[in-house]
């Protein structure tokens, strides 16, 4: 039996719409799928991360008749997130993001011929809760494509030719090249059959080099540039750790000070991104109608510059959402930013393991299982 979460949704009307998407679901996926689903909306639950949800989604919704479940999510979900919803769930929004490219075609390899490559069929047994055999490493996070990295002696995997050291360009219909680890991951945990199109390149990635930058969205999700005098990380630079407190008098024309009380019965209604483990400022991403935080004033693209004297400029994400949800009298100093931050990771250099290191490689998984 499928239980949707609806406790965080607060409203009765909303019911039925939560009965008709239990219905769908339970017609349009087979039960990992729905378990994949439902992971997916309690994550959202949790973080109230629009994009993460459609980005995590989009991976099982591969089909036109399950992807209408799209339009019968948008209406359990609470309505401040629904235009961000609307655009990352449009058709331009889904064909043009990273990951997901359904391949009408064989792949354009420019720098390697049919000769190199082979097909694999991998067929996971109904009554075998085994996996496949066979670990990965890389993803389109990283810059790299999708390789093996570890086959299991006598596993299906080894039994049908793959490979340590094989990169995986196809899998059924879809583009490996530009897949992400996690989308792969989940692609070979939910599915039985695999037809893999791989190529032997004799190495695998063993570690990255990375740097951040940080593109901003609008409270409507389009993009926008950086505060004016703001870093990429969300701080002023002429912000002192120290400088903030609740004491302080305000210097700055668009920085407010909001009193809010959580009564008995009420809630915050308040969702918030960032924080110091992403080089972040505090950003409010989303407000409950008739909620406190929406009576007090606050609003999608407001940052938290501190609370109850907590400077809020280098907090970590979970120590912010602690002190929100248990304070029950705040007093805030919000600044006005009107924009949101998005997270980008640019990996500048990967270092491969090749030759004796992956036999070595090899050896070493084994003798740590």
């Amino acid at each position: 039996m499928l239980h949707v979460e609806t406790r965080s949704l607060g409203r009765r009307s909303l019911s039925s719409n939560v009965r008709r998407l239990h219905d769908h679901l339970n017609v349009s996926l087979d039960e990992a799928e729905r378990q994949e689903f439902v992971q997916a909306l309690n994550d959202y639950h949790y973080k109230r991360n629009v994009y993460d949800l459609v980005y995590n989604l989009r991976i099982l919704l591969d089909t036109p008749e399950k992807r209408q479940l799209f339009s019968l999510l948008r209406k359990v979900i609470p309505k401040s997130d629904q235009a961000l919803f609307d655009m990352h769930t449009s058709e331009a929004f889904l064909s043009k993001a990273p990951g997901i490219h359904r391949a009408a075609s064989m792949p354009n390899f420019a720098t390697d011929s049919l000769q190199d490559m082979r097909k694999i069929v991998i067929k996971k047994p109904a009554s075998s809760k085994e996996g496949m055999g066979f670990s990965i490493r890389g993803g389109w996070e990283h810059g790299v494509g999708i390789y093996v990295s570890c086959v299991d002696p006598d596993s299906l995997s080894e039994k049908e030719g793959l490979l340590v050291g094989d990169q995986i360009l196809r899998v059924n219909d879809l583009n490996f090249e530009k897949m992400t680890h996690e989308e792969a991951a989940k692609i070979f945990r939910v599915g039985r059959k695999f037809v893999l199109l791989v190529r032997q390149v004799g190495r695998i990635p063993k570690s990255y080099v990375a740097s951040q930058t940080y593109t901003w969205v609008d409270p409507q999700g389009r993009s926008i540039s950086p505060p004016p005098e703001m870093d990429l990380s969300g701080k002023n630079p002429q912000d002192s750790v120290g400088r903030r407190s609740g004491m302080n008098l305000l210097k700055d024309s668009d920085e407010r000070k909001v009193n809010l009380v959580v009564g008995e019965g009420s809630s915050l209604g308040l969702m918030i991104r960032g924080g110091k483990e992403f080089d972040l400022g505090i950003y409010i991403t989303g407000v409950d109608p008739y909620s406190v935080a929406e009576e007090a004033g606050l609003k999608v693209g407001d940052q938290i510059l501190d609370v109850n004297s907590v400077n809020f400029l280098s907090i970590s994400h979970d120590e912010a959402v602690r002190i929100l949800k248990t304070s029950k009298h705040m007093m805030m100093t919000i600044k006005d930013v009107g924009r949101l931050p998005y997270a980008r990771t640019t990996y500048d250099r990967t270092q491969w393991l090749m030759g004796d290191q992956l036999s070595q490689h090899q050896v070493a998984v084994f003798k740590d299982k």
